[in-house]
């Protein structure tokens, strides 16, 4: 895969070679390198019947880990009497530490002083015997908040996504991410892992000590087609180059754009996290497409307000917020929306991961995202895209008068 790397944070350019994975590595005859998981709010008929389930997925994982899970999530919230399926993951990690599974968990502290149920979630997975819990807020001396959500299991096989560890996100809310099974990438997850495990209590002089090869592009199959992958990670700088930043490759998709761009993210921004500086970098890069004639859709959560887009829409960009009605068992909060965040580009390559369209997701908190090019997966995801975008739950953002910069 040739990429051209720019930024305006990192000058400095690399290039990868592709590695040939070991043979006792390669996943077993049948098994797939990629495989696209989901959650989508019940009752609402969204469902994609063809694609697994994350609960499914998670639990699945669990139960055939014979000797190590590792858990990173931005907080944890376990505890109701409305989720079978968290009840029944929960129970499966339960099951694989009493037959000598060693299990470690490391959640972001920053949401724990708002709300009781996740302090009491996480004083909980504190308690059950032999699970390994650490508490970080090592991104919080430069403004971030530990933001990734993902699993790895036996260091063979993982889960990265847009679902946190919380019931509603495994039954009310549009999640979307990948099970991995591809080494490198795999490996690269664990090294994440690793580093902020180690470093968990370490607030100053943050310095990431990952792998120089971690955005390396590999071979992949999806459903018996071939693809090629990587990874990148935020924050950018700490010990990472442009090479490794999650920034650095979502603009070149966006440049690289000829005929359409589809978006998902739950919060889209031209700020930084409580400060007046600017974050344009996207919303900059989106302009250039729409000026080449790139078609460019975003699907947003309700809570933006439409002063937000005022240039995007001026320029030709088509924006929708989706929301659903409550499920039958009662309201909930922070749930019936869409949490997925990805970007298709030219129905041939997307990206996919944890980080919102807002400044301090790259700049300063830790997130991961998986780059994937394949005119198959982009083609499921747009599908996916498209039936969210012409459901009933949509609304059509119009223009605001007031200038977002």
């Amino acid at each position: 895969m040739k990429r051209s790397i720019f930024s305006s944070l990192i000058l400095l350019a690399s290039a990868f070679s592709c590695v040939t994975p070991q043979s006792s590595d390669v996943p077993q005859s049948g098994e797939r390198s990629l495989v696209l998981v989901e959650s989508y709010p019940f009752e609402s008929g969204l469902d994609e019947p063809d694609i697994a389930k994350t609960s499914d997925v998670w639990i699945e994982m669990v139960k055939q880990s014979k000797a190590q899970i590792d858990i990173m999530q931005q907080y944890a919230n376990i505890i109701t009497n409305r989720s079978p399926s968290m009840d029944k993951f929960l129970a499966e990690l339960k099951k694989a530490h009493k037959r000598g599974v060693r299990v470690r968990i490391l959640l972001g502290e920053h949401m724990i002083p708002r709300s009781e149920t996740i302090a009491a979630s996480v004083d909980l997975l504190k308690s059950i015997p032999g699970f390994e819990v650490r508490v970080t807020d090592r991104w919080k001396g430069s403004d971030g908040i530990l933001h990734a959500k993902f699993m790895t299991v036996d260091r063979r096989t993982a889960y990265l996504g847009s679902a946190n560890m919380d019931w509603k996100a495994l039954d009310h809310i549009k999640e979307l991410g990948f099970k991995i099974q591809e080494p490198h990438l795999v490996k690269s997850l664990q090294a994440v892992f690793e580093d902020d495990w180690k470093n968990f209590d370490k607030k100053d002089n943050i310095v990431q000590n990952l792998p120089k090869n971690l955005s390396q592009s590999v071979d992949c199959s999806w459903s018996l087609n071939p693809c090629q992958a990587f990874l990148a990670v935020s924050p950018g700088g700490m010990g990472i180059d442009s090479s490794q930043w999650e920034l650095t490759y979502l603009l070149e998709y966006i440049a690289s754009a000829e005929t359409t761009i589809d978006i998902a993210t739950y919060r889209y921004k031209q700020i930084f996290w409580g400060k007046e500086r600017k974050f344009l970098e996207i919303e900059h890069a989106l302009e250039k497409a729409l000026a080449k004639g790139v078609q460019v859709r975003l699907l947003l959560d309700p809570r933006h307000k439409p002063e937000y887009f005022t240039n995007l829409l001026a320029r030709g960009a088509e924006i929708k917020t989706v929301s659903f009605p409550d499920h039958s068992s009662g309201p909930m909060t922070y749930a019936r929306l869409v949490h997925a965040k990805y970007l298709v580009v030219d129905h041939k390559k997307i990206w996919m991961g944890t980080s919102n369209f807002s400044g301090g997701y790259f700049y300063f908190g830790r997130n991961i995202g998986i780059f994937v090019e394949s005119k198959e997966i982009a083609n499921k995801v747009s599908h996916i895209f498209k039936k969210y975008w012409n459901s009933s739950y949509s609304q059509v953002v119009e223009p605001s008068s007031h200038a977002a910069h």
